[in-house]
């Protein structure tokens, strides 16, 4: 009986998964929304059923994908699985849900490289070509408006503008992370809320935001990126933009951890809501004046126990 429930439910939603690829592929504006929706099957079934059957399900539904659409579906297919698997398995396995949105955002970061490979194997783009195409066509606009209005700038400051452009070619790895992250929280927000409202007895919600913690190796991730940047600082080498990318993923993880230290300790002083609101939105609007005061809270938080010592300080 339970096999034959098994069964029933994966052809229900690989059933579900593909009416909403095929919404995301020929709805213009709705598809977008329902390219959030792909890993939600996934994940309910993942959490109900575990790991095998999640894998069959998988397969079932890379088979319809290209049966039913095209063959170009296949890598959002293996995209949307890999990331809605790994969420749901860690929910199925009882893990807390930030381990869940780490497991999330690997999963989708490895099926996001997936999509890159076969882009570039299959359609011959490559990605990294057009993102340096598009950032010389930025840089030669921005010369050009500096042009039109007179402003007075040295070769020096141009160069600089351009090695900034090329520095975000860098980043592209930490972009494809940052983007896993993304997509995870919030497909896994959307699975929450499915899983709340179809079994009255579950009740998964994400934490509070305060009691975000990060370990403490990620520490030891961050400074070996510095040193590593230091060491190895030939612009453009392999090793130095794997430590630039490296450094950059981890600083902005702890200034996440920051972030949330200042919000245990709004709530800890009883001060205004609004403390928390103006760091979020000093963040976006200010980033070099914010961030890295944040990042430095967030290194302390992590290194010291910031958190600890004040509740053993209450007691």
């Amino acid at each position: 009986m339970k096999q034959s429930n098994r069964l029933t439910e994966g052809a229900l939603f690989a059933g579900i998964y593909l009416v909403f690829l095929i919404i995301t592929f020929f709805v213009p504006v709705v598809g977008f929304i329902s390219f959030f929706l792909l890993p939600v099957p996934y994940i309910i079934y993942g959490v109900r059923h575990g790991l095998r059957p999640s894998i069959l399900l998988f397969l079932v539904t890379i088979f319809l994908s290209g049966l039913f659409t095209s063959f170009a579906s296949i890598p959002i297919t293996v995209f949307a699985g890999l990331g809605g698997i790994a969420i749901g398995i860690s929910i199925h396995q009882n893990k807390s849900p930030y381990e869940a949105w780490a497991g999330g955002a690997a999963g989708f970061a490895v099926g996001f490289v997936f999509i890159y490979g076969v882009s570039q194997w299959l359609f011959q783009v490559n990605w990294m070509d057009e993102f340096q195409s598009m950032l010389e066509t930025s840089m030669d606009q921005t010369k050009t408006i500096i042009e039109q209005f007179g402003g007075a700038v040295s070769m020096e400051q141009l160069n600089l503008l351009e090695e900034q452009f090329q520095q975000m070619l860098y980043l592209f790895p930490t972009g494809i992370a940052l983007f896993g992250i993304f997509f995870a929280f919030i497909a896994q927000w959307i699975g929450f809320k499915v899983l709340n409202r179809i079994d009255s007895n579950t009740r998964l919600l994400f934490p509070k935001f305060k009691t975000f913690r990060l370990p403490t190796a990620l520490l030891w991730y961050y400074f070996l990126a510095m040193i590593g940047m230091w060491i190895f600082n030939e612009q453009g080498s392999l090793v130095h933009q794997a430590a630039v990318n490296i450094y950059t993923l981890t600083g902005l993880l702890i200034a996440l951890q920051g972030l949330s230290f200042i919000f245990y300790f709004a709530e800890y002083k009883s001060w205004s809501k609004a403390v928390p609101v103006i760091a979020i939105f000093g963040i976006f609007l200010f980033p070099f004046l914010f961030l890295y005061p944040i990042r430095i809270l967030g290194i302390i938080d992590i290194g010291f126990n910031l958190r600890e010592r004040l509740q053993s300080d209450e007691k």
